[in-house]
């Protein structure tokens, strides 16, 4: 008795779940949320042990979608309500629910990582349309004004664009001159410099 409360506890099931939803695919999730019903919920052979790790599992998808950040409106009602719709439901319907809300918190976890690379890559476009001026500008300039690492920055923006960061300022270096050319009286020597 004492292996199993202490395995109850280790919540390594649920750490397994939640880590599919951030980083695995659909299919990951799926497998995540049957392997923690067969592991945690199913043998359960007491209604009390039942309640309890249901209460269990409420905390810990709470406690999850608050740190990431997530809509605990998708909860339906307050804990309390859903305490006691799902303590009610059958093991197998329990697990349909599970698997439902997870794969909206993973759809949910992808978006917001779009989102942010997103906003990334806006952030850099506006840093080079600020700063095409400079001579030196580059990779290096773009993520230490960001923040990030210059692997991980230029993987996602040629993901993202289509084209390398260096590419792009050159690009943008073009399209500036060409602008300058086009509509200003600036001399060619000083719009090239």
């Amino acid at each position: 008795t004492r292996k199993v409360a202490t395995e109850a506890a280790d919540g390594t099931e649920l750490a397994y779940l939640f880590k599919m939803i951030c980083l695995g695919k659909k299919p990951d999730v799926k497998a995540a949320v049957e392997r923690y019903m067969e592991r945690k919920i199913i043998p359960l052979k007491s209604l009390e042990r039942y309640h309890v790790a249901v209460m269990e599992l409420i905390s810990e998808l709470y406690h999850f979608m608050v740190n990431n950040e997530l809509d605990i409106q998708k909860l339906s009602g307050g804990t309390g309500q859903l305490y006691t719709l799902l303590s009610n439901m059958e093991a197998r319907i329990l697990e349909k629910w599970l698997l439902n809300i997870c794969l909206v918190l993973h759809e949910d976890m992808a978006n917001a990582r779009d989102h942010s690379k997103r906003s990334l890559i806006d952030q850099a476009k506006e840093y080079v349309h600020n700063n095409y001026q400079e001579e030196s500008l580059g990779l290096d300039d773009i993520c230490r004004e960001l923040g990030v690492s210059n692997s991980y920055f230029s993987s996602i923006f040629k993901k993202e664009t289509g084209i390398s960061v260096s590419a792009y300022i050159r690009r943008q270096k073009i399209e500036m001159a060409k602008n300058l050319l086009q509509y200003s009286d600036y001399p060619i020597i000083e719009i090239a410099n």
